[in-house]
């Protein structure tokens, strides 16, 4: 199931999740486990989800929106970790964008942590180029 490939890719990803101590370590964890089950199911979330499967277990998964008639934004992908380094990443990459031509899309977006730099590698070697840069930030109000 694409929840566990989500549970195992994302335990302890450093994304803003991860980052804020304030937050419970299992609950950040298991928002990209829920994240990635409900693009399965709610149009809301994704408008299409691929996956990659290997030796009868899915190995990768990535989800898609479809912004607007001209452009695919990649949401959310994974790669078990038992299949990471392996270019698994890449032929999602290369298979969103596929769909997204057939589709007349002609812009695709993606974004990750500014740490990943593996994705980033991936995407340059696909011609991506950096468009922006957004940093979030947490803060806690103590209410007396």
């Amino acid at each position: 199931m694409i929840e566990l490939v989500a549970a195992a890719t994302f335990r302890d990803y450093l994304g803003h999740y991860h980052a804020d101590p304030a937050l419970d370590r299992k609950k950040c964890d298991q928002v990209y486990s829920s994240w990635a089950g409900l693009s399965c199911l709610d149009k809301t979330v994704a408008d299409a989800v691929l996956i990659i499967e290997r030796e009868s277990e899915i190995a990768a998964f990535a989800t898609l929106k479809f912004v607007d008639e001209v452009e695919t934004e990649g949401v959310l992908f994974g790669v078990a970790p038992q299949h990471q380094s392996k270019g698994l990443y890449l032929c999602l990459m290369r298979a969103v964008q596929n769909l997204s031509l057939d589709a007349t899309r002609r812009r695709m977006t993606v974004s990750t942590q500014v740490t990943n730099t593996a994705v980033q590698k991936a995407w340059c070697r696909l011609g991506y180029e950096p468009w922006r840069s957004v940093y979030t930030f947490h803060t806690w109000l103590k209410y007396d």
